[in-house]
This record gives C-alpha cells, sequence and structure tokens, in this order.
C-alpha cells in the first residue's frame, strides 16, 4: 500500500491551521504543521514533504514569502511545490507569491474541498513525472 501524500500546513492561526490539518487528515493525506516560517523551513527540511500549503500572512522574522524563497532555495526541498494560502486576494500579492516559488495562489475563505483537489491534482501530477 503506498504511503499516504504528505503534506505541511503553515498558519498562524491555531483554528485554521488545525480546521485545515484536519480536514486533509481525513481527505487521506499525512499533514504537519507549522505556526511561523521558521518552524515551516525547518520542518519542510526534516520531513520534505510532498506539498507545502503556506499562509503567506505570517507575524514575526519570516513571512510565508520568504518561507517559500527558503524552501524552494535549499537543495533537500527545493522540488517541494507550495501552495500559497492567503486573504490578500489584490493581484500584486498574487504576483508576489508566485515570484517567491509558489506553484498556486489559493485565497481565504478556503473551499477546502477544492483546496485538497488541487493538492491531490499537483501530487498525482509530480507522481505521474517522476514514474
Amino acid at each position: 500500500m503506498p504511503a499516504k501524500p504528505s503534506v505541511l500546513v503553515v498558519d498562524d492561526n491555531d483554528d485554521s491551521r488545525d480546521l485545515l490539518a484536519e480536514y486533509l487528515s481525513l481527505a487521506g493525506f499525512d499533514v504537519t504543521t507549522a505556526a511561523d516560517g521558521v518552524a515551516a523551513v525547518t520542518r519542510a527540511e526534516q520531513l520534505h514533504p510532498q506539498v507545502v500549503l503556506m499562509d503567506l500572512g505570517l507575524p514575526g522574522m519570516m513571512d510565508g514569502c520568504e518561507a517559500t524563497r527558503r524552501i524552494k532555495a535549499s537543495p533537500m526541498t527545493q522540488n517541494t511545490v507550495v501552495i500559497a494560502v492567503t486573504a490578500h486576494a489584490f493581484p500584486h500579492e498574487q504576483q508576489k507569491a508566485m515570484h517567491a516559488g509558489c506553484h498556486a495562489v489559493m485565497t481565504k475563505p478556503l473551499d477546502v474541498a477544492k483546496l485538497a483537489a488541487l493538492v491531490e491534482s499537483v501530487i498525482r501530477q509530480r507522481t505521474d513525472v517522476a514514474s
């Protein structure tokens, strides 16, 4: 039996992070969480998730765009797909996320079914290319 697809959920809002993690777990993903950019980079390097769902509006020294840049710059995680999750629907914010290395941008409030389908699609595409 193949391993569950792995996803790292990064969000500073406890409720949002926990709700998304629970939904994805029930949908069959192996989910890990992080509450800030530093923890996101550390967990990505330790666990090598297939997909990172990155909140862009993280507080502290490292926002979601900077965490994404670091994940994409590391040889250990450069092939990890990062999907931005943000409340900022402005085109310049979405472009900033894409320039940082995000594969796609989803705006809040999230349609969790669409997000899970996007994660599944990305993982399936990556698996098809690798085989």
